[in-house]
């Protein structure tokens, strides 16, 4: 999936959110193997300071995290979000929108890419998705493509008998 998206939206000024350490040790590994300027920014990382410094100046081209870029960061000048695990709460999805749309003289938009997961068809944690569903719906209807949005995801849920009214 990241190699997709990579491949429609490469990485400027770019906070990509993994579910743990390993995972954005990896992830960040292949973008640098695909020419990427990235850094890992973790709880390990002793030099943290300087990494959000050359973030901030535009040197990385992504930050590559797992919770530590929720809050406390405020860099206005990123562009893009690309959200492959996030937990249930409000909260840290808000704190995670909140990241890529500051306002900045020269950015008027931004791009959030955030990766549902589905539990494979006939599962009984089909539930589980309420939560992904309700943090959809809010990044939805606050952007620019809000119908394609929702259009789109129809056609990926109907196996799951996600409607309209479901994500509206």
């Amino acid at each position: 999936m990241l190699d997709r998206i990579l491949t429609d939206h490469p990485p400027q000024q770019a906070m990509i959110y993994c579910a743990d350490i390993d995972g954005a040790t990896q992830i960040s590994y292949s973008l640098a193997q695909r020419g990427f300027n990235v850094a890992r920014y973790s709880s390990q990382d002793s030099d943290r300071k300087k990494i959000l410094a050359n973030f901030a100046s535009g040197y990385l081209d992504a930050l590559v995290a797992v919770k530590c870029l929720d809050e406390g960061v405020d860099i206005p000048s990123v562009h893009q979000a690309i959200i492959l695990a996030s937990d249930a709460t409000e909260r840290q999805f808000i704190q995670r929108r909140g990241r890529i749309l500051r306002v900045t003289p020269k950015k008027s938009v931004a791009t959030l890419i955030d990766v549902l997961v589905v539990p494979p068809l006939g599962d009984e944690s089909v539930k589980l998705m309420e939560s992904e569903i309700q943090r959809i719906k809010h990044f939805a209807r606050s952007s620019r493509n809000r119908t394609s949005v929702i259009i789109n995801l129809i056609e990926e849920l109907k196996h799951y008998k996600i409607t309209y009214s479901d994500l509206t």
